[in-house]
């Protein structure tokens, strides 16, 4: 953050840590409408390390949810902080009721996956869990993609799979295209999720992919390099959800787009797959919901 400039978003004041989070005319319907409603411990915070301790103690103190406050607290930050990114550098529309959904959304996936295993204290009676599909949190769509590339041929395939947050299938698709580069296919393949799940009409998606760089590139961690335009492309599509995020998985749970995508690559697909879906793919979609729940 650059010394002493002025807000970029409202224009009052200096662009300090306190203000962007806190003092922010924006950021104020964040936090009065959000779970914590705070609106007075707002005014006239000097540091944000000790507000951020004061915050911690209070939720210490006598309070058995306190785990739940502090993972929220730290969502909403991680929230605002994001929103504000994404209006000065891509011009994106302030909306404190967007980001405050988002938080709840992350809330609820993070006890879900994190929280509920301390209540099996006895670590050496639990089977260590294996990686596997998830379903997304409630009122989202999860979209898995891949890319089957197989070197030296040029012919490559990119495929998605739709579901709900019941783990129910809305939709699948695959597609052929000619690249030399296993990134290239996997950011083809993402884009063409991002354009399908659009045309659906869908607003609040999950992307998951196994292609680590290829995510990272999206979430702006890594340089693009020769998929910068590609990447370009998804980041424009994304701006058109109302919520949208950019997951890396591991194979494990990709397996269904990962089975699609190979069949038609090499050629295996029915023009009616998606209709009436082949014995691996159905297979491999009973696997994710049993081990999903």
């Amino acid at each position: 953050m650059a010394q002493n400039p002025s807000c970029p978003v409202c224009n009052r004041g200096r662009e300090t840590v306190v203000h962007a989070l806190l003092e922010c005319g924006w950021t104020r319907p964040v936090w009065f409408g959000s779970q914590l409603h705070l609106s007075a411990s707002l005014c006239g915070v000097q540091r944000m390390d000790e507000w951020m301790t004061t915050r911690v103690y209070q939720f210490r103190m006598g309070n058995d949810s306190a785990d739940h406050s502090l993972s929220y607290l730290a969502f909403l930050l991680w929230g605002i902080w994001k929103a504000r990114n994404n209006k000065v550098f891509n011009s994106h529309a302030l909306n404190p009721t967007e980001v405050i959904v988002l938080v709840q959304s992350l809330q609820g996936e993070y006890f879900k996956e994190h929280i509920a295993a301390r209540r099996h204290p006895d670590q050496s009676l639990r089977v260590r869990e294996q990686p596997s599909w998830k379903k997304p949190g409630a009122g989202l769509v999860k979209c898995n993609t891949d890319a089957s590339f197989k070197a030296p041929d040029v012919r490559s395939a990119g495929s998605l799979v739709l579901r709900d947050d019941s783990g129910h299938l809305l939709s699948a698709h695959a597609r052929l295209f000619f690249t030399r580069s296993p990134v290239v296919a996997e950011a083809i393949a993402l884009r063409d999720a991002a354009v399908h799940t659009s045309n659906l009409g869908c607003t609040h998606v999950l992307f998951e992919a196994d292609a680590l760089e290829v995510i990272q590139a999206c979430n702006g961690v890594k340089p693009c390099g020769e998929i910068s335009n590609i990447i370009q492309d998804i980041q424009l599509l994304s701006q058109g959800f109302a919520h949208c995020r950019f997951i890396w998985t591991p194979r494990e749970g990709n397996e269904v787009a990962h089975i699609i995508g190979d069949l038609a690559r090499k050629k295996q697909l029915a023009p009616n797959w998606a209709w009436v879906l082949p014995r691996r793919v159905v297979e491999a979609l009973r696997r994710d919901e049993a081990r999903a729940g």
